[in-house]
């Protein structure tokens, strides 16, 4: 036996021998030219890469797995109440925004078509007035119902120069054929302890012009306006009565 034939047998017995003991150590492959090194010299093996690998292309992708099970629910969340009032209060402000601009458009839009029908023949202060005439007299109830049909109510007396715009106006409404006056409900009030008039806002009146004879504190209340087609008539201005007394109309405001 020579000595190619003895290297061999050992290094087969070897490689048995590592194989056996060691089938996925990764150093096994050394060992093996390790021994052949020991016993074959002059066959040349680079130590740095005793065996070569190559890496394939990857094969094609695997089915899609089944569908895991639902995990369990989570803990229920805490509401930000703080951020959904600051939510729900923005939401409110720009309704409210909304229709306030809406409203103002709305009386812009009254105003002209008043202005264009003649349905505010006296301007004041920003405020409309005009007469509701009927030719069945009415009681004071009546008269606020007449104002409110169109926005309104009773007319205040603001000034002197504002009195004699209604008066004027007043005038112009006679007709010869019916009658030379007006009676008409205005909605100023009369306290009888302190003689004074008062605006719906509860305010002092800063203007009143009484009819001959008045005020008669023994009634209460309503004052009313009377105007004739003659302006220096002493059968004219304001008078006060009760609630249930009756004129022949009302002067009214918005």
């Amino acid at each position: 036996m020579n000595a190619l034939t003895i290297s061999l047998l050992i290094a087969s017995t070897v490689y048995s021998n590592i194989v056996s003991s060691q089938p996925q150590h990764p150093s096994g492959c050394l060992n093996i030219w390790r021994a052949h090194q020991a016993f074959c010299p002059n066959e040349v093996l680079s130590p740095e890469a005793p065996f070569e690998t190559t890496q394939g292309a990857p094969g094609k992708r695997g089915p899609k797995g089944e569908k895991g099970v639902q995990g369990a629910r989570g803990p229920r969340g805490i509401a930000d109440r703080e951020w959904i009032a600051d939510v729900v209060r923005e939401e409110v402000r720009a309704g409210l925004r909304s229709c306030t601009d809406a409203l103002s458009e709305a009386n812009k839009r009254i105003q002209q078509l008043e202005d264009r029908e003649g349905l505010c023949p006296v301007k004041h202060d920003g405020q409309c007035f005009w007469m509701e005439v009927r030719y069945e007299r009415i009681r004071f109830e009546e008269a606020r119902s007449i104002c409110a049909a169109r926005g309104g109510k009773p007319a205040m007396i603001y000034s002197e120069s504002h009195y004699d715009m209604i008066t004027r106006y007043l005038r112009s409404l006679i007709s010869p054929e019916t009658s030379d006056n007006i009676h008409a409900w205005l909605g100023l009030t009369f306290r009888s302890q302190s003689r004074s008039v008062h605006l719906s806002n509860g305010t002092g009146s800063t203007y009143v012009k009484w009819y001959t004879g008045y005020p008669r504190v023994e009634r209460c209340c309503t004052i009313g306006l009377t105007v004739t087609s003659s302006w220096d008539s002493s059968s004219q201005n304001m008078w006060n009565t009760g609630p249930s007394s009756r004129a022949r109309g009302v002067v009214c405001e918005k």
